[in-house]
C-alpha cells in the first residue's frame, strides 16, 4: 500500500489523479505553483531590503578620486574614509577635500549619520606641512582631541590615506586621554562599495537566505 497523503488517500492515488488531469491543466498547476513561490520569494527579499535600509538608512557616493591640479595650485579628493582592519563607529560618512598651495591650507567638509541616524556635517581648515610633485601632505592636531591625524594626498597614485595618532596623558586643552597609544591607518574608499557592503550586512537572516541563490549565481 502506498504511503498517506493529508487528504487521506494514497501516493498511488495521487499521481493516478494528476495523471487523469488534460496537460494544459497539468501546465496552468504548475506554472502557477512557480508563480507563487517565485511571488514570495520576491516579497521576502523586498520585506529584508526595507529592514535593511532602516538600518543602513543612506547611499554613498560612487566617487572616489584625488585630482591634481598642481600646475594652478589645486588639488582634490573625495572618497568615504574606511579603517584597515577596524570597525568604525560611524561608517556613512563622505568626505571632501580641496587643498591650496598658495595659502598652504586644506579644507575638508566631511558630511556623516551619527547617532539617531542624524546627518552631521563637519568642515575644517587644516594647515599643509608638504606639498611636493607626489603628495600633499596635512595635519589635525587640534587640542582637545584625544588623537592626532595626518593625511597624504599620493598624486603620483591618486590616492589619498591617512595615520590615526591616539594621545596619552593629558592633551593640551586639559582633557584626560588616558589609555596606551595606539596607531590606526584609514584608505579614502568608494563609498558605493561601504554602503553597499553594511546593506548587505544589515539583512535579517531570512533576507541572507533568500538572496545566497543570487550570491551564488553571481560569484558572490
Amino acid at each position: 500500500m502506498g504511503a498517506t497523503v493529508p487528504d487521506g488517500g494514497t501516493t498511488a492515488q495521487v499521481r493516478a489523479r494528476w495523471g487523469a488531469l488534460p496537460r494544459r491543466t497539468r501546465a496552468a498547476l504548475v506554472f502557477g505553483g512557480l508563480v507563487g513561490l517565485l511571488t514570495v520569494w520576491l516579497g521576502v527579499i523586498y520585506a529584508a531590503d526595507l529592514i535593511a535600509q532602516s538600518r543602513v538608512p543612506v547611499a554613498l557616493s560612487t566617487h572616489s578620486a584625488v585630482r591634481d591640479y598642481s600646475s594652478s595650485g589645486f588639488a582634490f579628493a573625495e572618497g568615504t574614509w574606511v579603517i584597515d582592519g577596524e570597525a568604525q563607529a560611524f561608517p556613512l560618512q563622505t568626505t571632501k577635500i580641496m587643498c591650496r598651495k598658495d595659502s598652504a591650507e586644506c579644507v575638508i567638509a566631511t558630511a556623516e549619520v551619527s547617532f539617531g541616524k542624524i546627518l552631521q556635517v563637519n568642515v575644517s581648515t587644516l594647515p599643509i606641512s608638504q606639498w611636493t610633485t607626489t603628495q600633499v601632505v596635512f595635519a589635525d592636531d587640534s587640542p582637545g582631541s584625544c588623537a592626532d591625524y595626518v593625511y597624504t594626498l599620493d598624486l603620483a597614485t591618486k590616492t589619498a590615506n591617512g595615520v590615526r595618532h591616539a594621545k596619552r596623558g593629558k592633551d593640551v586643552a586639559g582633557i584626560d586621554c588616558g589609555g596606551p597609544a595606539s596607531e590606526l591607518r584609514l584608505n579614502l574608499t568608494d563609498g558605493f562599495k561601504v554602503a553597499y557592503k553594511l546593506r548587505q550586512d544589515a539583512l535579517p537572516w531570512f533576507g541572507r537566505l533568500a538572496v545566497a541563490p543570487l550570491r551564488l549565481f553571481a560569484g558572490d
